[in-house]
């Protein structure tokens, strides 16, 4: 049996990769894809489904980039916007993963048509839950981002999919979600990788809120969105351009960098310290680590970028960027 949790650093992004007896899943792909590829392909499992758990914002999901890598078909949550690539998952519906079942949970409020996917052991026990926004470790999804005026209507809807669904599967059941400590998408995710919802009712001070109006007064709150969410929900409901390779930027000679900067946005990705020693005049300091959760905040979508960093490779600046 296969079970991978891959996290994208910067935006604290975890995906899941399932397998059993040759065939694989994929929940919530990133779209540098080749990695779940790989493993799958290392546990001799073929990729056959992508199912997403909601239309994302803060990051492009790469189900479509992973669909053209492997063939799989993808599961997409929010059947209620215009999608154009994947068919809508149905609560209810499952799919067979070797000796395993993976079956799809409304679980609406971090989004209108959220759902989550329960995987169920060979004999049927409930086992694993992947909850996306919806549940995290010490938090609950934000309610705020789908439309702030509609901040309390999605938190009633939360706290009947936490309290009406994910709670009653018992607390051995491990919960997996979507995000890790430091994503936007929670208000104080903590830093717990693997939780359970014994746990989560124990320590996530919202889940202590049982009364449905008091949890609604705390969970409806409304907060900072980085710009560059709306164009992420566009993406991700038009799907996104395929990359393919991660894009190869050449090195450039100081004259031909210094010919492009006049129409480039020029992002130096070193360590503050040595932006302070010396910079290109004009340039963004955005450090590598931080390139995921900041870019969007200050880089503009419609200009090309010329990047410095740190020796002569810059796969990792891209792939953060991506």
């Amino acid at each position: 049996m296969l079970l991978e949790r891959v996290e994208a650093p910067g935006i604290a992004h975890i995906s899941y990769l399932i397998g059993d007896a040759g065939t694989a899943v994929v929940v919530d792909p990133r779209r540098d894809a080749e990695v779940y590829v790989e493993r799958a392909t290392a546990a001799g499992c073929r990729i056959t489904d992508i199912v997403e758990t909601h239309r994302n914002e803060d990051y492009v999901i790469g189900s479509v980039e992973l669909a053209e890598r492997t063939g799989a078909s993808i599961w997409h949550a929010d059947a209620q916007l215009p999608y154009r690539y994947g068919a809508p998952a149905q609560p209810g519906q499952a799919w067979t993963v070797g000796r395993l079942t993976l079956e799809a949970l409304a679980t609406p409020g971090h989004t209108p048509g959220g759902l989550s996917y329960l995987l169920r052991e060979a004999g049927g026990a409930p086992w694993i839950v992947f909850t996306g926004d919806t549940l995290f470790a010490g938090d609950v999804g934000r309610t705020d981002l789908v439309d702030a005026t509609r901040s309390r209507e999605m938190a009633a809807l939360l706290h009947e999919s936490l309290f009406g669904t994910l709670l009653p599967l018992g607390d051995e059941v491990i919960v997996a979600p979507g995000h890790g400590a430091g994503s936007v998408c929670g208000a104080a995710i903590a830093n717990r990788p693997w939780t359970t919802i014994g746990l989560e009712r124990r320590l996530d001070p919202l889940l202590g809120l049982t009364d449905r109006d008091a949890f609604v007064d705390a969970a409806a709150g409304v907060r900072e969105r980085a710009p560059y969410f709306r164009r992420m929900e566009v993406l991700n409901v038009e799907g996104a351009p395929l990359l393919g390779a991660l894009p190869a930027p050449p090195p450039l000679t100081p004259h031909d960098f210094a010919a492009a900067a006049g129409s480039a946005v020029v992002v130096d990705t070193r360590w503050e310290t040595a932006f302070a020693a010396g910079h290109v005049p004009g340039s963004l300091s955005l450090w590598l680590e931080g390139l995921p959760l900041y870019a969007g905040w200050l880089l503009p979508y419609d200009r090309p970028l010329l990047l410095v960093i740190d020796g002569d490779d810059p796969s990792e600046a891209v792939r953060r960027l991506v």
